[in-house]
Order: structure tokens, then sequence, then C-alpha cells
């Protein structure tokens, strides 16, 4: 599955942002994750078993179930890094 998941999610409260509706939830494999970091997936389980990653999201209930990552904390942890480059955190 190269292709990211979209998954609508079930219990939306709010409207989005002017009055549009949030945006469905987006899983993206290890495969589409390296490409779009430019991290290799050795260096990416090491970020990951340090903590220094957003983990994973188990796909099945099985012991080798599938995994895949939640677009948006991709998204901010990308942010964060640029962040951190420029020597701020994000939101300030």
């Amino acid at each position: 599955m190269d292709q990211a998941t979209h998954l609508t999610p079930r219990h939306t409260t709010q409207a989005g942002v002017n009055n549009q509706p949030p945006a469905p939830l987006q899983l993206e494999r290890v495969r589409e994750v390296c490409a779009r970091t430019g991290i290799p997936r050795s260096s990416l389980y090491d970020l990951l078993k340090k903590g220094e990653f957003p983990q994973p999201v188990k796909l099945g209930t099985g012991k080798r179930s599938q995994t895949a990552f939640v677009s948006h904390e991709i998204d901010a942890w990308i942010e964060s890094r640029m962040a951190a480059r420029q020597g701020k955190e994000v939101g300030q």
C-alpha cells in the first residue's frame, strides 16, 4: 500500500476554520515517511527507539500487523526541526 490511507474522524465536535469541515486524518507508511523526511529507514527506527519521532499506529491486531504514521504528527515533527534550525520553538 504505497498510497496514503485516508480516514475520516468518527467524532468531530467542531467545524474547521471558516466553517469548513476538518480535513480527514491521513496515515503514511514507513516508505512515504522516509521519502518525505529524507531519513533512511534505519535512522527512522533509531529515532523511534529514542522517542525522538512520532510513534506509529498499529493497523491490525496481530503480532505482525502493519503500522503507519499520522500525517499531521509528521508535519509537526518537520516543523519542529525547521524551528530548531532557526533556534526557536514552534508556536513562538
